[in-house]
């Protein structure tokens, strides 16, 4: 760690992770337009069962990509936090491993990053809630098959949804469409965006946030 030079380390890996993100936006745009085809298609051709077919297509094929797309860029979320401590821990010498401190990824985060590491990002308090509670949908998704009743740490999502006047649940379901999907994708990139220009400020260097 110490004969890699940190500024260049942290824009390296930023420019990796936006790219990620980038690329999973482009696939909500990409099933955007299939969806919309597959639709026409079905109007031209106009089966005997059109007004069956079309319906059940919508309601099972674009929210599972919306789905699994949410799930991927939390997973993308995931492991940058977790890379971002790690080089911390190695850069700073600290006493101790992220997977030392308790609670959820997101809490884990603040505690080790900014508590510990003294990292700055340009944070709001709500775009603390936001992380969490964008993090707390994959939970729900993956643990709970989108059922809130089932979910223990429902709140932190319906909180969420009425704060950004989000369709997101509805009669105690997850609903993911894809402009839903595409404002849980943008509230991940904007945070991990905060966290990079942090590290480029803590270990300045030749790239920061101009040079993006």
């Amino acid at each position: 760690m110490t004969n890699i030079d940190p500024n260049l380390l942290f824009f390296g890996n930023w420019v990796d992770a936006s790219s990620r993100i980038e690329d999973i936006e482009k696939f909500l745009e990409y099933t955007a337009s299939f969806y919309q085809r597959e639709v026409k298609s079905m109007e031209t051709a106009r089966p005997v069962d059109f007004d069956i077919v079309v319906p059940l297509f919508a309601d099972t094929l674009p929210p599972i990509l919306c789905m699994s797309v949410v799930i991927a860029a939390v997973s993308v979320l995931e492991q940058e936090l977790r890379g971002v401590c790690q080089a911390l821990k190695g850069l700073l010498s600290l006493p101790l491993a992220f997977s030392d401190i308790s609670g959820s990824v997101i809490e884990r985060f603040r505690k080790y990053a900014v508590g510990l590491a003294g990292l700055e990002p340009a944070l709001q308090e709500s775009d603390w809630q936001d992380i969490h509670a964008v993090y707390e949908v994959r939970n729900c998704l993956v643990h709970a098959g989108g059922d809130l009743a089932a979910f223990g740490r429902a709140n932190a999502i319906l909180d969420f949804s009425q704060r950004c006047q989000l369709s997101l649940c509805q009669e105690s379901r997850l609903e993911i469409d894809i402009e839903t999907a595409k404002i849980l994708t943008r509230v991940i990139y904007g945070f991990l965006e905060a966290v990079y220009d942090a590290t480029l400020m803590k270990f300045p260097g030749h790239y920061g946030r101009s040079e993006r």
